[in-house]
Formats: structure tokens, C-alpha cells, sequence
């Protein structure tokens, strides 16, 4: 049986949804491998990257080749490494090597195809060429909703039944301590009585709806945690108003504490591949407020409000909640511990053998 060889140069920079998908699935794998018979996984990296990541007790994680330059390092030494061993390539960040022609890649979405004007031209450049790679060449793609299949098959001309759909899930966050110093650190920010979002600030999460929203809501105060980089999206200015609360990058536990005690979490994105956030919310106890768009519907159901993320709302506190489900049913329609096992049985059925 071939081994299954895991890019591992996702796991080397900080956690967004591409990074925690790929360390979501990795440890539920950890978890359940044994229950596969002489199925092996490995996790490369390059040298000296082992002790940043190795956490794993049933995943072996290699590392091989120079990593001074991680562009070079996946092109080359990674490569040299799969073909050396005559492995199956896997990648959870939507490309591969361009000297590989067949493994798994997971494409998370196209919004660097379908939102142009949302990234900077170089990451557009590179986006283009990296997944008309892995979809011109013999690569099995997953992906992490219908919606998304749907847009590659649109985009690409695949098959709907060649791609496999998965999905994210909450588990991470129960992991997380509460951190209420955030309170302290910020008076304005009363328990109970803000609204709260959380992504990174890119154009694609639509966060001047929450600005333009919060103009019209001047009692309200809304709450945003987040980072920005400018690399990657280019330039956005945002006009912000005195009853929005920009806090910058926070820590998983200042988030935790921040959805526990929020009034409703917002998430007004304008394109998404799943959409994990509301998610973490409803696991913290809180219903969100998100944008009335196809892949919301499939993913949250009736479980969340929607709103047209078009147009501003101007009385926010009418929006009408659902009520939260003390079943947690959301929570079990989507779980890493459900999509990795689903990832598992494909690869172990279909790639292996």
C-alpha cells in the first residue's frame, strides 16, 4: 500500500480557516488511523520544522530538504520526496507542486477566481495558475461544501460526482479557556449588550456592512477581531464609526469569551467555501447574523438569521433571532470528527487501493 504524504507548509504559519482545516483533519486523523489497516500517513517539512508542529502520536512527521525558501522547498524538495517514495501527495491549501501530476488536493473555494477585485494582482496570478494546475492534471479534488463543488464544476467543467464533498467543523473550540480580560482591557465592551464579528478584515467578509450598519444603529456598539494582510488583498480603508470597537488579532480565548457573551454574532461575507465562525459561535452559545447567500443556507439552515448584506440594516436589534437549539443539531451536522472519518474511508477506498 502507497503512503500518503502530507504538504506540511500549511501547518508552519498561523491558523485562518485554510490552516485550521488542515490541522482539524490532521489530528481527528491522528485519532482514528490504527482503526485502518497498514494505512500511513506522513507530514513533511523541512528541516528544523519538526518541533513547531509535531503533536501527533499515530502520524509520523518528516522533515527533508531545505526550508530557507518554503516557495522553493514545496516545488522541489517536496517533490523529490513524494516521487522518492513513490507516495500520494495530499494537499489541504487548494494546490500542489507543479512537477506532480495526481494526488488529493483540497480547493477550499474560487474566490480568488470569482472575486478579482478582492486581491491584490499577484495573488491572483499565482491563485490562477496554482488551481489550473491541479485541475488540468489528474488530481482527485475535495472540497468543503455543494456550493463550492458546484463552482468548480461550473468554472472547470468537472464532474459533480468526481468531487468529494466534506466539510469544517467546531470541535477546536472547546479546547479553548475563556479569557475575559478582554472586558477589562476594553470598557466599552459590556457583556451582554455588543454585537461581535470575527475574520480576517479581507474585502470578502463584507465588513463594510458592519461599518455601514453601525452608522445607522448609533446605540448599538459592535465589536470586530481580526487581522489584514495587505499582501494578499491590497489595499481597504474602512470609514469607522465611534460605536465600532477594532480590536486587531485577538487570542482564540479572548474570541471564546467574546461569542459567549455576545447579543448576536455577524458574519455578513459576500463569498465563502463553508464559513466556520458562525459555527464556533453556535458552539460558544451564540445564535449569528449572516449574509442571505447559498452556501449560508446549506451550511446553517434555519439555525442563524440572514440578511441582505446589499444594503445596510438600520435597526438591528429587530432582526429576529432563531431560537438557539438546545439540541446542538447544527453541531452534529457538521463536526471534524464526522468530515475527517468521511476523508479517511475515501482514501483509504478510493486512492489507496
Amino acid at each position: 500500500m502507497k503512503k500518503i504524504i502530507v504538504n506540511g507548509k500549511v501547518l508552519l504559519g498561523g491558523v485562518s480557516g485554510i490552516e485550521r482545516t488542515s490541522w482539524e483533519f490532521l489530528k481527528q486523523w491522528d485519532k482514528i488511523i490504527e482503526e485502518y489497516d497498514k494505512l500511513i500517513i506522513e507530514i513533511v517539512v523541512p528541516d528544523g520544522y519538526k518541533k513547531q508542529i509535531d503533536i501527533f502520536k499515530n502520524i509520523n512527521v518528516v522533515e527533508f530538504g531545505n526550508g530557507k525558501n518554503l516557495t522553493i522547498w514545496q516545488q522541489l524538495y517536496l517533490v523529490f520526496y513524494v516521487k522518492k517514495n513513490k507516495g500520494i501527495y495530499l494537499g489541504f491549501s487548494n494546490a500542489a507542486p507543479f512537477l506532480l501530476s495526481e494526488g488529493i488536493v483540497l480547493v477550499h473555494d474560487l474566490s480568488c477566481l470569482i472575486n478579482r477585485n478582492f486581491y491584490s494582482k499577484f495573488t491572483r496570478l499565482k491563485f490562477k495558475m496554482e488551481i489550473k494546475h491541479v485541475m488540468k492534471k489528474k488530481f482527485n479534488i475535495a472540497t468543503v461544501s455543494f456550493f463550492s463543488a458546484k463552482e468548480i464544476c461550473r468554472v472547470f467543467g468537472k464532474s459533480f460526482k468526481d468531487i468529494l464533498v466534506l466539510g469544517n467543523g467546531w470541535e477546536h473550540i472547546k479546547c479553548v479557556e475563556y479569557d475575559d480580560s478582554i472586558f477589562e482591557k476594553n470598557k466599552k465592551i459590556i457583556k451582554g449588550s455588543y454585537f461581535f464579528s470575527l475574520s480576517s478584515l479581507a474585502p470578502n467578509k463584507n465588513f463594510k456592512w458592519i461599518m455601514n450598519t453601525a452608522k445607522l444603529n448609533e446605540s448599538s456598539v459592535f465589536v470586530i477581531g481580526g487581522g489584514f494582510k495587505k499582501e494578499i488583498y491590497g489595499n481597504v480603508d474602512y470609514d469607522i464609526p465611534k460605536n465600532v470597537v477594532m480590536l486587531g488579532r485577538i487570542s482564540d480565548a479572548e474570541a471564546k469569551s467574546l461569542m459567549t457573551h455576545c447579543k448576536a454574532f455577524i458574519f455578513p461575507t459576500l463569498y465563502e467555501g463553508f464559513g466556520i465562525p458562525p459555527l464556533e459561535a453556535y458552539a460558544c452559545g451564540a445564535v449569528s447574523i449572516v449574509s442571505d447567500t447559498e452556501v449560508m443556507h446549506e451550511i446553517y439552515g434555519n439555525d442563524v438569521a440572514y440578511v441582505d448584506v446589499n444594503n445596510p440594516c438600520d435597526n438591528i436589534d429587530n432582526i429576529c433571532l432563531p431560537i438557539y437549539d438546545e439540541h446542538k443539531n447544527l453541531l452534529k451536522r457538521h463536526s471534524w470528527n464526522k468530515y475527517s472519518k468521511i476523508y479517511l474511508d475515501y482514501l483509504y477506498q478510493n486512492i489507496l487501493f
